[in-house]
């Protein structure tokens, strides 16, 4: 449709212009009539505005070898979530899923779903550690004895965390309705990117969306 897609050009700085909204990356200078902002857990730092509603916390990812790898293939088990009584959050994780069809890590997926460790993102340690490997492991030999041998991998990611867990989807404000924004998606934003993405562009080109977002605008706090 005639999109051209850049990548990998770090944004400095964007602002109004008489003409429309300027972005500033480390590989040249972008105008628009209007913006959407994506940012993830740099949305604090793009927006200034909402850097008081936003936490980023450091979420490490698993993927273990199970005894019996067959039992915990796709169409054997489900994806899975279970609350821990004795404390905050859940435990989560998919199937082993065949990497033809998934790509990789091999292995049986699980993460615990509770904010983590406050970090900067431009300095997160992206190092597991024995720590986080305990906790996890911990958890699969409490709630599902047997479908641990060995950890595959590990991985540090980020969550970035509204006061209600909930996303925010909104205009700017001091932008008319220029500049949009999605953020704060709190570990669970993933599966909803094709709705966002939907909504990002009705309140861009349209100037109002159909969807019920009406709880989800920043000025809610």
């Amino acid at each position: 449709n005639g999109a051209i897609i850049k990548t990998k050009q770090k944004v400095l700085k964007w602002n109004k212009t008489k003409d429309g909204i300027q972005v500033t990356t480390a590989s040249g200078n972008y105008f628009a009539k209007k913006l959407v902002i994506t940012a993830g857990p740099w949305a604090g730092s793009m927006i200034p505005s909402l850097s008081s509603l936003l936490k980023v916390t450091r979420q490490v990812i698993a993927w273990v070898a199970p005894k019996n790898i067959s039992s915990f293939d796709l169409g054997n088990f489900p994806c899975w979530m279970i609350a821990d009584d004795n404390k905050p959050g859940c435990y989560y994780g998919f199937p082993v899923l065949p990497v033809g069809r998934f790509y990789g890590p091999i292995g049986f997926k699980l993460a615990y779903h509770h904010p983590g460790e406050v970090s900067d993102p431009d300095k997160i340690d992206r190092s597991p550690t024995a720590d986080d490997e305990t906790g996890l492991i911990n958890a699969l030999n409490k709630f599902l004895p047997g479908s641990y041998v060995s950890t595959h991998i590990m991985k540090a990611c980020m969550y970035t965390n509204t006061p209600d867990e909930n996303f925010i989807l909104d205009y700017v404000p001091g932008f008319e309705k220029n500049v949009v924004v999605a953020t704060g998606f709190s570990g669970h934003g993933f599966k909803f990117a094709s709705a966002v993405g939907e909504i990002m562009a009705d309140l861009a080109m349209k100037g109002k969306t159909a969807q019920p977002i009406g709880f989800l605008h920043a000025k809610r706090f």
